[in-house]
């Protein structure tokens, strides 16, 4: 529960095992709420089940959502031992009081207790139990005795539930909400005031230590630490707008930056994917040489990186860099697997990292430890069967490349390693099968490019066509390059964050229309879409719209970049690359390029 919510903490000592504490209890005694009964349940769900894609599990929970209709005193949310979050209805009318920004509300309130559930922290759940009992006056001496005992650790509580916000804040900003929702500000509702307005916690009264902090004030106290949390929590989107521009370089300072906050497995994992993705863009070259195996896996190599750009390298020089940023990305991969046994995402990368860095049999052993986890994951499998490609072992790697198509019947990476296993065999004719069918599916990337003069027959598979336009994107007029003073006056004021990456000055300033500029000293490099924008790119692609809507407009996309919560779409000729979340468009990014 929200640390304003409850000023009290407790290990309930001396309570007995209660029914409350699992799942079961609630789904005897209150009315479930199904998805297909209410829009705003079906809502709450997906909301949740993308906070646990970030947030993640841990062994042998799997955190889940149930909610009820009816609205017990104190009660909820709750976050079990057995991994259930309950919630009520109320709750989620709550959330969605202020138009706008019910989604970001309600996703805090759910990264909260998911927290809970992440760090074995169910303090609300046996508090609960003893306040019941002295509100049903069920041994009221005793209870009550025991309530005060409880109160003596307000300052334990209020750690607990600073580090419940602090991890709700981080994983919100990492899924794509906005944490400025439940501060208050702007002209929004006080959220931490009407939460406890819906929680009633005057009824505590009779148990509270006079001696501590009233909710009002912890309200205060947590207000004060979210805004530092989300000032922080810049760097993290920093970061990842910095990835999806190309960047690399720059998205691993935001990181970096970001760890000396939050050194979580989501940095850590972030980190290793910038360098692994850097690694990829310097070695490009030589990867492509006649004599190497050039695999496609789940973290895949964009050769317009800005990075090789800016200087030519020699081809030692490139193998040098490729090696260290390799060691680098293993190195965080490393950290972020210690931090979670579960992260799946971690295991995917670290394989490809090491058939990348000729260490094939680490790789064979850390993915089929993933494949304990996810038995159907296509990325698991993939990479699994390029490893044993790169080992030699083609029967046992054409199983699991069958298998990541069944999983995912259009996933194109397995089909790029087949026509490499046909190739390797000596079979012409099915490796341009299987490059034919590539094609199908990506004509315009670097991989295109290697599949269609490498395995494909030429006659058959001609180069794409060149888009013939190549006006810079804008938004409502605003092209990168323009300064600072350009904005237009009717975007109005903004909410601005400054920051030191590298010693450069970068200024991040948000719009209320739904924008966000990022400027370096007073240039604007940067210009983001954010899901609450209501306008259009320069090809007219608007929020919502579907990738089909996309590449009809913008054709096909020079690369696609996979993540935690769904995937993007870059053209970096043009300078913009689409992020789709749930196969739609959730925000899109003009960069520099």
């Amino acid at each position: 529960m929200l640390a304003c919510a409850i000023a009290l903490w407790g290990d309930a000592r001396g309570a007995l095992p209660d029914p409350r504490e699992r799942i079961d209890f609630w789904q005897r005694t209150f009315t479930e709420v199904r998805a297909d009964a209410d829009p705003r349940v079906a809502r709450a769900q997906d909301i949740f089940a993308r906070l646990v894609r970030i947030a993640g599990t841990r062994p042998g929970i799997e955190p889940r959502l149930h909610v009820i209709g009816e609205s017990p005193a104190l009660s909820l949310p709750i976050a079990l031992p057995d991994g259930w979050v309950v919630i009520s209805r109320d709750v989620i009318e709550f959330c969605y009081r202020v138009p706008g920004h019910g989604d970001d509300r309600l996703a805090f309130v759910l990264a909260h207790e998911i927290s809970h559930v992440l760090e074995d922290d169910f303090w609300h759940a046996k508090f609960f139990q003893v306040l019941e009992a002295y509100r049903t006056g069920s041994d009221d001496q005793q209870v009550l005795s025991e309530l005060r005992g409880i109160a003596a650790f307000a300052d334990q509580v209020l750690a607990k539930e600073l580090r419940a916000d602090e991890l709700g804040i981080t994983y919100i900003a990492m899924a794509g909400f906005d944490p400025r929702a439940v501060l208050g500000e702007d002209g929004r509702d006080d959220f931490f005031q009407t939460w406890l307005a819906l929680l009633d916690p005057g009824r505590l009264g009779a148990v509270a230590a006079p001696t501590h902090p009233q909710p009002a004030q912890r309200a205060t106290t947590v207000k004060a630490r979210l805004r530092q949390v989300v000032q922080q929590s810049e760097l993290f989107e920093l970061g990842q707008w910095f990835y999806h521009a190309g960047d690399y370089p720059r998205a691993i300072q935001a990181f970096e930056e970001f760890r000396r906050y939050f050194p979580g497995r989501e940095v850590h994992h972030n980190l290793g994917v910038a360098h692994h993705r850097l690694a990829l863009s310097l070695g490009w070259p030589e990867l492509q040489a006649p004599e190497s195996t050039l695999l496609k896996m789940s973290v895949t190599v964009d050769t317009r990186s800005r990075a090789r750009r800016r200087a030519a390298q020699s081809s030692a020089d490139a193998a040098r860099a490729l090696d260290r940023h390799l060691a680098a990305a293993i190195d965080h991969y490393r950290v972020a697997l210690s931090q979670d046994g579960t992260y799946l995402p971690v295991y995917r990368n670290l394989g490809a990292a090491y058939v990348l860095r000729d260490e094939p049999y680490k790789a064979i052993a850390v993915l089929t430890d993933a494949l304990k986890l996810a038995p159907r994951d296509p990325d698991v499998l993939n990479n699994l069967g390029a490893a044993f490609v790169h080992v030699g072992n083609l029967t046992e790697a054409r199983g699991y490349l069958d298998r990541a198509r069944a999983a995912d019947p259009h996933f194109d990476a397995p089909l790029f390693n087949l026509a490499v296993l046909a190739h390797r065999k000596g079979d012409a004719g099915e490796a341009q099968r299987y490059a034919a069918l590539y094609l199908q599916r990506d004509a315009g990337t670097a991989w295109a490019d290697v599949a269609r003069h490498r395995y494909a027959d030429r006659a058959q598979s001609p180069e794409p066509p060149v888009a013939t336009w190549s006006e810079p994107e804008s938004l409502v007029g605003l092209e990168i390059g323009a300064y600072d003073d350009e904005v237009p006056a009717g975007w109005g004021a903004p909410d601005v964050q400054a920051f030191d990456l590298g010693g450069t000055a970068i200024r991040l300033a948000r719009y209320a229309n739904g924008l966000v500029s990022v400027s370096q000293g007073d240039e604007i490099r940067w210009l983001v879409a954010t899901a609450a924008y209501t306008g259009t790119s320069r090809r007219e692609v608007r929020i919502g719209q579907t990738r089909a809507e996309v590449e009809a407009r913008y054709g096909a996309p020079a690369e696609v970049l996979a993540s935690t919560v769904g995937y993007s779409l870059a053209y970096p000729a043009q300078g913009v690359t689409f992020a789709l979340q749930d196969g739609r468009v959730s925000s899109w990014l003009l960069y520099w390029d």
